[in-house]
């Protein structure tokens, strides 16, 4: 069974939002440096995230789904009356994503193809990031879990 394993939250005003969210939820949000774009990473002490420049209009709250292949579940969102928005891109060192539209109209992301260790390892590897990583034992069907889309 896949599960949400990231999501994404689009701000007009980045530290309007981290204010907001600290302030109601309790939230620990800091800047992510040398991503190329204005993105913070999102704790909330469970399920982690991340929040970013909104890059259109009508961008929402995206959840990212942890699939075993994204090519299998992309097939499957367009044989289900789905749409794949944004095709498969690397994460690089670490899987695939896509962006689906769902048949309501709702984005989501599957992001899958990649192994639960080296994804730990090349987080690990970049420097701050290691305290946003929530490492778990994962099921070969379940490779991903609770970690990342940051590099979008």
């Amino acid at each position: 069974m896949s599960s949400i394993v990231h999501f994404e939250i689009p701000a007009d005003d980045l530290q309007r939002a981290k204010t907001f969210y600290t302030k109601l939820f309790g939230w620990k949000i800091e800047d992510v440096q040398g991503m190329g774009m204005d993105y913070m990473m999102v704790d909330t002490y469970g399920l982690g995230g991340g929040m970013m420049k909104r890059m259109h209009p009508d961008q929402q709250i995206t959840d990212y789904i942890g699939v075993p292949s994204v090519d299998e579940y992309s097939a499957k969102v367009e044989k289900l009356g789905g749409k794949i928005i944004v095709p498969k891109k690397a994460v690089p060192g670490m899987g695939y994503f896509v962006i689906c539209m769902d048949t309501e109209n709702n984005a989501f992301g599957n992001l899958g193809d990649g192994s639960h260790s080296k994804i730990i390892d090349s987080l690990e590897a970049v420097v701050g990031l290691n305290r946003w990583i929530k490492p778990c034992r994962c099921s070969v069907q379940q490779p991903m879990n609770a970690f990342l889309v940051w590099v979008l």
